[in-house]
């Protein structure tokens, strides 16, 4: 039995392993014990098997296996130290999985996906649902290139490794390179339900698998190009990996359902582009002041009835886009001339945000110079600037009263308070 059993640890793939001795694979045929099923006991003890044939399972009759678990490497350990009966059912999913190449590993309580998978390269469909897998997916499934079913559910895991997007099976066969909506197909093959997701956002999980690989390649990419685009991803809300990206010049989050521009952006200190079109913003916080780089801020299609007029603070700030919004203000990329900042200002001083204006000789946008009039007038405490009580608006090209002209008004009337502030409106057609 010594040397039966010393044959059968020699081979290691199921295949050639027990060179008949024991199991006979006759075509057509039921398997069928040569030992019978009278075996109860099987002891492999001063062997040195380190890896079971997955055949092994059809040994129905044993009760006792006896082995040493230290030295045996496949099965993995979580199964071996489990004892006879979980490692024959453990067997018998793998053999079944390498004839269909479609393994079921759910319910196992694994801790780690075993290494043995990595080794079945041909494997079409994993699943290692109802374990106990925990952190980041393990980037190892990364060597599965044929996988077009994965399913992760109802596990502990929290994020994907980058590795992972590389399965590109996983997506029908769309790659990176191509947009999301390239063709009528499905989004690919991984379910993740049940588990502790903290990266991507939920919102960009529901869209498939094809969106939950394009946002880790972004990020990913984002680390050297210094550029991210998080178009279209159904965001409510700035990601919170993008804030480690404090490298970023360029960041686009427009056709999104994001609400408030968040105070805390002003950790991506080096944005010089932000484009936060097509989204649902009905605040932009007066923090976004402390982003001394930005060049291009575009708020086109929101909600947003005012703006914060700390903006024009900005020393670099050239284009602020804010059309499709129900606020009013002057046109959209319109210039004011230099002469009509004069004409304002004729026989007293300006103030210091139009002296810097005029001596640059550059003609400025009619957006900036709205708040940069607004912030004169009200005044500011974070600026240390003491309000001026007036409001001139007459250099903007205005052809309607902007919405919180009409609120300051209206907040007058309900107040009843004598305003000193005095309106000035030059119509333009």
């Amino acid at each position: 039995m010594d040397k039966v059993v010393a044959a059968g640890g020699m081979g290691g793939d199921g295949s050639d392993a027990w060179g008949g001795h024991m199991v006979d694979f006759g075509k057509g045929e039921e398997r069928k014990l040569r030992w019978g099923d009278s075996l109860k006991t099987l002891r492999l003890h001063g062997n040195f098997i380190s890896v079971l044939p997955w055949d092994l399972w059809v040994l129905t009759s044993v009760q006792e296996l006896s082995y040493e678990p230290a030295v045996i490497l496949v099965p993995t350990q979580e199964v071996v130290v489990r004892g006879w009966g979980m490692m024959r059912c453990y067997m018998r999913h793998w053999d079944d999985g390498i004839r269909r190449r479609a393994l079921d590993l759910s319910y196992f309580k694994f801790l780690h996906i075993p290494t043995e998978v990595f080794l079945f390269e041909k494997i079409v469909r994993l699943d290692v649902s109802h374990n106990r897998l925990s952190g980041t997916l393990d980037p190892a499934l990364a060597v599965l290139s044929n996988l077009t079913d994965l399913n992760i559910a109802h596990n502990m895991l929290v994020d994907f490794h980058p590795r992972i997007v590389g399965l590109t099976s996983l997506c029908d066969g769309w790659n990176l390179t191509q947009p999301l909506d390239s063709d009528g197909h499905g989004h690919g093959g991984i379910l993740w339900q049940g588990n502790r997701w903290r990266s991507p956002p939920t919102p960009v999980m529901l869209m498939g698998t094809r969106y939950i690989f394009a946002y880790i390649h972004r990020l990913m990419s984002a680390y050297t190009s210094a550029q991210l685009s998080l178009e279209g991803m159904n965001l409510r809300h700035l990601p919170y990996e993008s804030l480690k990206l404090t490298n970023l010049t360029t960041l686009s989050m427009a056709g999104n359902y994001l609400v408030v521009i968040p105070p805390v952006i002003t950790v991506l200190c080096n944005i010089k582009d932000l484009n936060m079109d097509r989204n649902r913003l009905s605040i932009v916080h007066p923090e976004m002041a402390k982003m001394r780089k930005l060049q291009r801020l575009s708020l086109k299609d929101n909600r947003l009835r005012v703006l914060p007029h700390e903006l024009c603070s900005l020393p670099s700030l050239e284009n602020l886009m804010c059309s499709g919004n129900p606020m009013g203000g002057p046109p959209e990329g319109l210039r004011v001339r230099l002469e009509e900042l004069l004409d304002g200002h004729a026989g007293a001083q300006p103030p210091l945000w139009m002296q810097e204006i005029l001596s640059s000789g550059v003609s400025p946008e009619c957006s900036i110079v709205y708040l940069k009039v607004w912030l004169t007038f009200r005044g500011s405490k974070s600026l240390d600037l003491e309000p001026s009580l007036s409001l001139d608006l007459r250099a903007l090209c205005l052809d309607s009263l902007p919405q919180e002209v009409w609120d300051l008004h209206w907040a007058g009337q309900m107040q009843k308070v004598n305003t000193t502030t005095h309106v000035v409106l030059l119509m333009c057609c």
